[in-house]
């Protein structure tokens, strides 16, 4: 392995255990985030916009009045066939810090993630995690956000479970993740039967 992959490598492995080491911490709804997800949505295009099919805002703060952590979520829909250590190249030259990346013995699919500091060296939070998929995989995450916004009882209930389970698992993120799982899986059923579709939003 050259010494450019193994600094990646390291870096990639940094971020990732900042992640997970950030305590579990929810704001009230910010209109701004809508703001930070159309700059970095104009900044994405500019950047590898030739290999992007789609992009989309999705999770708690895509939903008007929703508790969430101050982390803006992207999805980014990549072109078929796209050259996926040219697309990393090109993003982490941009400025953003890869923390997941394909393992090529496996199939592609769900296959990279990025964040973008709000600091420099990244220490404080990220502003936005950038969630890279092949297109033909399908969406749910956008089914459950698109619901949300379409059924307030169903955000303030999530809302709710958010806040009870934020105390709970405050600081272990993996087990507060875990815990909403069978939550954001009954309602994005849910919204499949109501007609969704989770390839769209």
């Amino acid at each position: 392995m050259s010494s450019e992959s193994k600094n990646a490598n390291n870096q990639r492995n940094i971020a990732a255990d900042q992640l997970a080491s950030y305590p579990v911490l929810l704001r009230e709804y910010d209109p701004n985030w809508a703001v930070i997800f159309e700059e970095e949505k104009e900044k994405l295009w500019q950047t590898v916009g030739d290999s992007m099919e789609d992009i989309f805002h999705f999770g708690s703060t895509s939903v008007p009045g929703m508790l969430a952590k101050p982390t803006v979520d992207i999805l980014v829909i990549l072109k078929k066939d796209i050259d996926l250590d040219a697309f990393c190249k090109c993003m982490t030259d941009a400025g953003y810090l890869c923390t997941k990346y394909p393992d090529k013995t496996k199939k592609r699919k769900n296959c990279m993630n990025f964040v973008v500091p709000y600091t420099v060296d990244g220490v404080e939070q990220y502003k936005c995690y950038i969630h890279i998929r092949e297109n033909d995989v399908p969406r749910p995450e956008l089914l459950f956000a698109k619901y949300l916004r379409e059924h307030p009882e169903a955000a303030k209930e999530y809302s709710e479970l958010k806040q009870k389970l934020a105390l709970q698992y405050g600081d272990n993120r993996q087990e507060y993740m875990l815990a909403k799982t069978e939550f954001v899986e009954k309602y994005t059923r849910v919204a499949e039967k109501e007609g969704g579709v989770a390839k769209d939003e």
